[in-house]
């Protein structure tokens, strides 16, 4: 009885939309509205202690049951980043990996350009090669940060040997990715490896990759 009760209430409901579908006038589709940000990431907004915004990320969960999101985590872990509280930040990525919270690439770009700015390539290379354990493909944008990353701590011959083994990897360098490592190569005094015969085999445009090649040609040879 109660089953076919259910099914008399689903068959009555469909009719019913489909009655008020047919009354209205057919309007071109729209965007989904914006999702409002949650309450937590909004009180996160105006807290600048790292320490404030940890204790309010326990309440959350301690007093209300909240349960967090990919939205909320990657929130606080920018925000402790910033304040280089990288110890908390790998907890809650221990959390994410944990609870299987899919992580968008962003994330992990984001740590990585922190990681090198606070003089920590080596935690950046180590999150570069966890991404895939968190559900989280790596494309070249990440690989290009890491490669970045490497260079401006000084780590030549890691992103030289980085970059090398890209295929391996999956990737297959774009313009940015050889701009790059121009820079490191001429950087080092390495006009064999900085020549452009590999880059026109690749079919990359000249004028992307050769930009930082010709000013530091140009430069190296007016000194």
């Amino acid at each position: 009885m109660h089953k076919a009760m259910s099914v008399l209430r689903k068959t009555h409901c469909n009719y019913t939309l489909l009655r008020h579908f047919h009354n209205q006038i057919p309007r071109k589709p729209h965007k989904s509205p914006i999702r409002k940000p949650t309450p937590f990431i909004t009180d996160l907004k105006d807290i600048q202690n790292p320490d404030e915004a940890l204790a309010i990320y326990h309440d959350y969960i301690e007093t209300g049951g909240f349960k967090h999101d990919y939205p909320s985590y990657s929130s606080l872990i920018y925000k402790l980043a910033r304040k280089r509280n990288f110890e908390a930040v790998e907890t809650l990525l221990q959390q994410l990996h944990h609870y299987n919270v899919r992580c968008k690439e962003a994330l992990f770009i984001g740590l990585i350009q922190h990681y090198g700015k606070s003089g920590f390539p080596d935690k950046a290379i180590e999150l570069f090669r966890r991404m895939p354990l968190f559900d989280c493909y790596r494309s070249l944008q990440s690989f290009n940060a890491i490669l970045n990353t490497l260079l401006e701590n000084g780590r030549f011959d890691d992103a030289d040997e980085m970059f090398k083994s890209c295929s391996k990897m999956g990737f297959r360098p774009n313009a940015v990715s050889f701009n790059i490592m121009i820079k490191g190569w001429l950087g080092k005094g390495d006009w064999d490896e900085a020549r452009p015969c590999p880059f026109i085999h690749m079919n990359i445009k000249p004028f992307s990759v050769f930009s930082v090649y010709l000013v530091c040609r140009s430069e190296g040879a007016s000194n």
